[in-house]
């Protein structure tokens, strides 16, 4: 008599579907989880390259014994609210916060992405530095909060002329 040994061959389809179903699971939770993590970087990414215009602003406002501006300018080279398309740094002369042919630009910044949003405390939608370094236009602090998605990070500028970026990211409305 011969007895023959039933060898486990692999896995059933029921095994295989079930290992399946847990991989999709968890890679769902992985790629929701990625799309908070994107927008967290670009809006501390975003505020961090904002920060350093502000900075550059103050800097040159010292250097060059200057008043300089920063806002984003519109199409009538005057300060405007709307900096997601990117800000200009100008030495401005009479403090008028408008770029006019006697004052010079500075640096001229790439626009931000058109999905995100860019808010302010006050209704101050420019700082301007003195030729020591300290804002002449705020009464106390600013908050710019840069928002991608619905997570921001906030830089906010004290009268010293001071900036500095939240470590704590915000929600955004």
């Amino acid at each position: 008599m011969r007895f023959y040994s039933k060898a486990i061959q692999g896995f059933s389809l029921i095994e295989l579907t079930i290992v399946l179903l847990i991989a999709s699971v968890l890679m769902a939770m992985t790629a929701a989880g990625l799309g908070s993590l994107s927008s967290n970087s670009r809006s501390y990414d975003s505020a961090n390259s904002l920060l350093k215009d502000i900075t550059f602003a103050r800097n040159q406002a010292v250097s060059n014994n200057q008043n300089v501006t920063i806002c984003s300018l519109n199409a009538s080279k005057q300060c405007q609210d709307n900096w997601i398309n990117g800000v200009d740094v100008f030495i401005d002369f009479n403090k008028n916060e408008q770029l006019d042919p006697d004052d010079m630009l500075l640096k001229r910044s790439e626009p931000f992405s058109t999905k995100d949003d860019i808010q302010f405390s006050s209704q101050l939608y420019s700082v301007q530095y003195q030729p020591d370094g300290l804002t002449s236009n705020l009464p106390g602090s600013l908050a710019i909060t840069y928002c991608a998605d619905k997570s921001g990070s906030t830089i906010n500028i004290q009268a010293s002329g001071k900036a500095s970026i939240t470590q704590n990211q915000v929600s955004c409305s």
